[in-house]
Order: structure tokens, then C-alpha cells, then sequence
């Protein structure tokens, strides 16, 4: 037999597949939505460029032969790898400029979510991107609200339906300039230390705020003169300009030389960051949460402090 002879099986070989797991022809012609003469035909061309028997007569039923069982079993599984195909050809197509809407906490901005997206990119470059950036609390409404496809947040919460995954820990340091008081101790920083100084921090409702209450907690809480900012860019700037001190990740942008971060020694001086689909994400999305797992390998970390990976 040839490739022509194989190919000319093609229309005709489910009804031999469906006489194989049915029993009989009016079954398999049932299931398959057509006449039972029809199927019957379907069988004998089947037989005529196979070149063999298929069937035979058993009683006033029709049975396979064993050439029949053999070819309907190579046939099932024939349909099974059209199938597969099929389903790959149509998600592909489905991926074809597909969006991806994520909404992340700011300082996640900074290279961690662009090198996903550029390493998602190399193999999906059609799709499309649509970010947007706020508090903890904001980017957890926007899943549960189905604005967003995901949320990148500190502290990961599931939300109704949907699914949690964690992906790496990171640090949290102290950010001032170098000629305040708090850059001259020469060792890392204690809670005590960040008390007794004016912090900048977070206001209510981002992750950094939950994050510097429960550094502070053992010594007394937030001290009274705090400044209190919408966004962490604010107080890198404000520390920088000896307003006061702040507690956030370490930055991937370069400071400028009268700034420094300073290590925390506190097992609170850290955050978990993951990721929040909500129900049921679509196959590029769950492509993409792959692609964050990989992009935590090279993420970077306050040298010289120890983390949980």
C-alpha cells in the first residue's frame, strides 16, 4: 500500500472505528449522524482499497476480522492524532495577538515583569500587552473584578475561583542619603534603628505598608512622625533628599552616589511575591505564569542578604 492507498481510507475509517467500540453498524452510523446504508458502503470501500476482508457475517450480525481489528485500531489512534493537532492548530491561532491584561505592584515594574514579557515574547510575539500598576489591595480587586488577567503582588492572596502561585522572596532594605544619621552606624539596621527616625512609607492598602507594621511591631509600631506617600518612587525621593528613611525591595535602577540601602536584620525584613489568576485562564495566560517562574532565576537581591528562594 502507498501513501494514495492510506490517504483514500481517510474519509470512511471513523465509521470502521466506531464499529469497532460500538458492535455494530447501526450504532456506529448513529454516533456518526448518517444513514445506516451509508455506513455500510463506508465499510465495503473501506475493505476494497484496503485490500482485505474487514467484516464478516456472525449470525444476522456483521463482526471484524481480524485485519478489521487491526486497522480499526491503528485508525483510532490515526483520529486521535488529528485531533491533538486540531487542538494545538486552533490554540495557536487563539494566541495570534492575544491580550494579556496584568496588573502589578509599581516597584515589580522596574525589570522583573519586563524581562518576562521580553522572554514571553521571543516565542509569542503577536501577543499584547496591557499593564497597569497600584497598590496591593488595587491589583487583587482587579482580578477579582475580571479587569485584569493576573495580578504580580507582594503577600498573594487566591481570590474566588481563582489560583495562587508563589514566586520568589525578596528582601527589604533601608533606603536613605548618606548623610543622614542612619547611614553611619556601620552594621545592618534593627527596627529600633528605623523607629527612631522619621519614616517615609506606603500608605494604607499597599503591600509595603502591611510589610513595615510587621517590622515594627516588637518595638513599639510606627513611629509618630511618619510621612505617608501613593507611590514608591516618592519615597526614593524623599530619602534621598534626607527627608527620612524608607523600607522598600531593592531597586534595579541605579541610585544616585549620595544614596544607599541598607540591610535589615529582621526575619520581617522580607516579602513573598506571586502571582493571582483568576478563574478558569486562558492557555496563554498559564504560558505566561510559566514564563514568570523562569524570570525569578535571574531576579535580582540586595547583595550580601539572605533570602528564601
Amino acid at each position: 500500500m502507498n501513501q494514495s492507498d492510506a490517504r483514500r481510507l481517510l474519509p470512511d475509517l471513523p465509521v470502521l472505528v466506531e464499529l469497532a467500540r460500538t458492535g455494530t453498524i447501526s450504532e456506529a452510523a448513529l454516533v456518526l449522524g448518517m444513514q445506516q446504508p451509508s455506513a455500510s458502503r463506508a465499510v465495503a470501500r473501506l475493505a476494497e482499497h484496503a485490500g482485505v476482508r474487514l467484516t464478516a457475517r456472525q449470525g444476522r450480525s456483521v463482526v471484524l476480522t481480524d485485519a478489521g481489528r487491526h486497522l480499526a485500531e491503528a485508525g483510532t489512534e490515526a483520529l486521535a492524532l488529528l485531533e491533538n493537532g486540531l487542538i494545538a492548530a486552533r490554540r495557536q491561532a487563539g494566541t495570534e495577538n492575544a491580550l494579556i491584561s496584568i496588573s502589578y505592584q509599581a516597584a515589580l515594574g522596574e525589570s522583573y515583569l519586563p524581562r518576562a514579557i521580553a522572554h514571553f515574547r521571543t516565542f509569542r510575539r503577536t501577543t499584547r500587552f496591557q499593564l497597569s500598576h497600584g497598590s496591593r489591595r488595587g491589583t487583587l480587586d482587579a482580578v477579582r473584578d475580571g479587569s485584569a488577567d493576573l495580578a504580580l503582588v507582594a503577600e498573594p492572596e487566591n481570590v474566588p475561583g481563582g489560583q495562587v502561585a508563589v514566586l520568589f522572596d525578596e528582601p527589604l532594605v533601608a533606603l536613605a542619603s548618606t548623610q543622614h544619621p542612619i547611614a553611619r552606624l556601620q552594621r545592618p539596621l534593627l527596627p529600633e534603628d528605623l523607629r527612631a527616625h522619621e519614616l517615609v512609607i506606603l500608605s494604607a492598602g499597599y503591600g509595603l505598608h502591611d510589610s513595615i507594621v510587621r517590622l515594627l511591631a516588637d518595638v513599639g509600631g510606627l513611629p509618630e512622625s511618619v510621612f505617608e506617600v501613593d507611590d514608591y518612587r516618592v519615597a526614593q525621593g524623599l530619602a534621598a533628599a534626607g527627608v527620612g528613611v524608607t523600607v522598600l525591595p531593592p531597586s534595579a535602577v541605579t541610585h544616585a552616589a549620595d544614596v544607599v540601602e541598607l540591610p535589615i536584620a529582621h526575619p520581617e525584613a522580607r516579602r513573598t511575591i506571586g502571582v493571582v489568576t483568576g478563574p478558569d485562564p486562558s492557555p496563554i495566560v498559564e504560558d505566561f505564569v510559566d514564563v514568570l517562574h523562569i524570570a525569578t532565576r535571574g531576579h535580582r537581591r540586595a547583595p550580601g542578604t539572605a533570602t528564601t528562594a
